[in-house]
């Protein structure tokens, strides 16, 4: 195997592989001192020794594994890529296994750390490893559409003392996320994850390159698979069974897996038209803890549905204070200005977009606020960074939505192209086809 238009160059002694550039700028073929040679790629999905990438660099975070006084001889690292983590993991612990779904990364993996045992599976699905006593997730979680179960299925495959340590980059207000990355957390809302996934934090981590980390162990109380339970039926829009395991979580005697259940049981109340019921619960969870700022924003979509505009926007505004990072808090004042100050409720748009770039519904609102404002280029960004996430549904409408935005910026070569594939994708449509025939009325071909 060879890179095309590339000399390879000989291995390192170092144990580190040489990286020869491929045909594409973001190909590379990594040449291990056993003879394998590996292709990898510059992106964001990971990181691999000696490259400089878009991932951030998640070493540190490793190298001091043996501070942590984890009893463990068998440790998992979940969601391993190139397995760097895993090298330094085998300095502190006897045996590592490594899992990701990606076969190139884990063919580079065993070349890197040949002591390791690697797995291929999907951390959201079934995969087999032999039972570890602890695991680490370094810049993995963000990643994943369904977190809470790639955390729930880890913690079926660990035995006592059952150590989860995490970390993940910090969220923040200037953050531009690229695929496959979806989240990045505070330290509040990566606690919130950890709850919902039936663990509670046993210590905060020192920060590791704007890293959020934390060790975490499971929850030894009922509530959790309740709450497991109540939003499996939610997924499945079973409302009423999902109502009933809702409030079994209220007899937990952790407050913070309450005020997940809490949320949950308002969101199931507003669902089947509830709103007292789902204020009264987002009013307990605000007593549990008052600077959460999610029952509050909660609070402020049920003011602004029943009319209360005033109330809306205070409750929306005390929410942001409470944690100007916490995406609902955000949607809920957009909602609540946007009839008096649509720049504001851009910015607000704006702000949760980045936090929660896969949201279609957040990207959408965002889109349309950014054409009330005039910014075109925003929202043809927002749609193309959302088609990136495969988060769309219906993708005709995805491109004859580009198309008018391009149409919008005087952009019509990329408006032609887009309207050609809405058309490819749906030809019977006649919004799609009224749409190509407006793009010829303002420019028609030479």
């Amino acid at each position: 195997m060879s890179a095309t238009g590339a000399q390879a160059t000989p291995p390192s002694t170092t144990g580190d592989p040489v990286y020869v550039q491929g045909s594409r700028r973001s190909e590379l073929w990594a040449h291990f001192r056993s003879g394998a040679i590996v292709q990898v790629t510059r992106e964001r999905e990971r990181r691999y020794p000696g490259l400089q990438g878009s991932a951030p660099p998640t070493q540190s975070s490793y190298q001091h594994t043996a501070e942590l006084g984890l009893r463990a001889a068998h440790v998992i690292d979940a969601g391993c890529g190139s397995g760097d983590g895993m090298r330094s993991l085998l300095g502190t612990f006897a045996r590592v296994t490594g899992v990701d779904q990606d076969p190139r990364a884990l063919a580079f993996a065993k070349q890197h750390v040949p002591k390791a045992r690697c797995v291929q599976g999907d951390l959201q699905a079934s995969y087999r490893t032999e039972p570890a006593q602890a695991a680490f997730l370094v810049d993995v979680v963000g990643h994943l559409t369904l977190p809470e179960q790639a955390l729930r299925g880890l913690i079926q495959r660990l035995v006592a003392p059952h150590s989860v340590v995490l970390f993940e980059p910090v969220a923040t207000a200037r953050q531009t996320l690229v695929p496959p990355a979806r989240r990045a957390y505070s330290q509040r809302s990566l606690h919130s994850l950890v709850t919902r996934a039936g663990l509670t934090v046993e210590r905060w981590l020192p920060p590791s390159h704007d890293l959020v980390g934390c060790v975490a162990v499971p929850l030894r109380d009922p509530g959790a698979s309740a709450l497991e339970n109540a939003e499996r039926f939610v997924l499945r829009g079973h409302w009423a069974a999902a109502q009933e395991a809702a409030l079994q979580v209220r007899r937990s005697s952790t407050a913070p897996l309450r005020i997940e259940g809490l949320l949950l049981e308002a969101r199931i109340e507003f669902e089947l038209g509830r709103r007292n019921a789902s204020a009264a619960a987002l009013l307990e969870a605000a007593t549990l803890d008052a600077r959460d700022a999610r029952p509050v924003a909660g609070l402020a979509r049920i003011a602004a549905l029943g009319g209360d505009a005033p109330r809306a926007e205070r409750l929306a505004r005390e929410a942001v204070s409470l944690d100007p990072l916490e995406p609902t808090a955000l949607c809920a004042l957009a909602d609540a200005v946007e009839y008096t100050s649509a720049q504001e409720a851009f910015e607000a748009w704006r702000l949760a977009h980045s936090l929660c770039p896969d949201v279609a519904g957040i990207a959408r609102r965002l889109c349309e606020t950014a054409i009330v404002v005039g910014d075109f280029a925003v929202a043809i960004q927002v749609l193309e960074r959302l088609g990136r996430y495969g988060s769309t549904v219906n993708l005709a409408a995805h491109h004859a939505a580009l198309a008018w935005l391009h149409a919008g910026s005087g952009q019509h070569d990329s408006a032609d192209l887009e309207a050609k594939l809405a058309a490819s994708l749906a030809p019977t449509d006649t919004a799609i086809h009224d749409l190509r025939e407006f793009l010829r009325s303002v420019n028609p071909a030479p």
